[in-house]
């Protein structure tokens, strides 16, 4: 996934010290903006998904399959997400940005766009 870089929050932390239910909603309530990757490690490669926040809303999200070069976006990509907030093997980078630059990332990727955002509430049961 190409998303600018911008302010490193969390980088390169197991999955196994981040408690996906609580930092997503500590995200949401703190009004966060910028997006939260994971990227997964399995026996036949590597996945990466996406979840992009604006002011603590998740309003886009990505899961893509390197090995065989497919990609979900948007409403499609969440089960997956959520899913992959589960996994055993991968790790968690978050990076802050700002409302424009997220605004930006949705304007040259409409298909990562949720039909209606996720509100705080709803994270915890994202997350499988």
């Amino acid at each position: 996934m190409n998303f600018p870089i911008g302010n490193v929050k969390v980088q390169s932390k197991s999955v196994k010290q981040w408690d996906a239910r609580a930092e997503l909603e500590n995200l949401s309530q703190q009004n966060f903006s910028g997006y939260v990757i994971e990227t997964l490690y399995s026996s036949v490669g590597v996945d990466e998904c996406a979840l992009l926040f604006r002011s603590g809303q998740v309003i886009a999200s990505a899961y893509e399959v390197h090995f065989s070069n497919q990609s979900l976006m948007g409403d499609e990509s969440l089960a997956q997400v959520g899913n992959a907030f589960a996994a055993e093997y991968g790790v968690i980078d978050v990076s802050e940005l700002s409302s424009q630059q997220v605004d930006l990332i949705v304007a040259f990727n409409q298909k990562l766009q949720l039909s209606k955002p996720l509100q705080k509430q709803q994270l915890r049961g994202l997350v499988k």
